[in-house]
């Protein structure tokens, strides 16, 4: 909408006053037009004074007039600008919205699924650690009670070991004295073998009356 302001201005010239004057008389029956032909030059003068005032105003007020329409019609092409923009940008972002919505209900169901069996796993996983648990504990028992039969077989096998150490300590002392003993009646027979051996029978030959033999033996060292 343009709104235009305008005014028509009737501009009283000095020969229209001069006419619609009114001549005074004064006392002494002299009209006085001198003075009252000055008084309306100078109101006319003020008045077009005013009416160009009034017409810079106008002129003024025209061009703002101009101006701000001019500004209005921009406002109306930026307004329909942004209201086709705006519905674009609300296409998109529905869209948008719909393709989010979308991937956040496929990512949730994945999620429920994933979580499901999680939670599979998760109660499989505690059966079997109670299972655990139960095998650790008999596991432990089964430990304690072999510890205690090794220790009691490790003792009775020790006992056995220091009782065959002894013996066979004592055997060897008497194995000791008897090869020693042996030892002595070896380097005996020794030298008896030695001697037999040495021992000869002496011929006294014919037309003799004595005879001498002489003979030695050694066996194993012995002589």
């Amino acid at each position: 909408m343009r709104t235009v302001l305008g005014f028509s201005l009737v501009l009283l010239t000095s020969v229209q006053i001069a006419q619609a004057s009114v001549e005074v008389e004064d006392t002494s029956g002299v009209t006085n037009n001198v003075a009252t032909e000055a008084e309306l030059n100078a109101a006319i003068a003020d008045i077009n004074s005013l009416a160009s005032a009034v017409q810079s105003d106008i002129d003024t007020l025209v061009a703002a007039d101009a101006a701000l329409q001019s500004n209005i019609d921009i406002n109306v092409g930026d307004i329909a600008n942004n209201a086709s923009d705006i519905a674009a940008e609300e296409l998109a972002r529905s869209s948008a919205d719909a393709t989010l919505q979308s991937n956040i209900d496929t990512e949730a169901s994945a999620r429920s699924s994933a979580d499901a069996l999680l939670q599979s796993n998760i109660d499989i996983n505690a059966i079997g650690i109670a299972a655990n648990a139960t095998g650790i504990a008999n596991n432990a028992f089964d430990i304690a009670t072999e510890e205690a039969a090794r220790i009691a077989a490790d003792t009775a096998l020790q006992n056995n070991i220091n009782a065959e150490e002894a013996a066979r300590i004592a055997a060897d002392v008497a194995m000791q004295s008897d090869i020693a003993i042996n030892k002595e009646a070896i380097k005996a027979n020794k030298k008896g073998i030695a001697m037999a051996a040495a021992l000869t029978h002496t011929t006294i030959l014919p037309g003799k009356t004595e005879a001498l033999d002489i003979s030695a033996a050694t066996f194993e060292g012995e002589t």
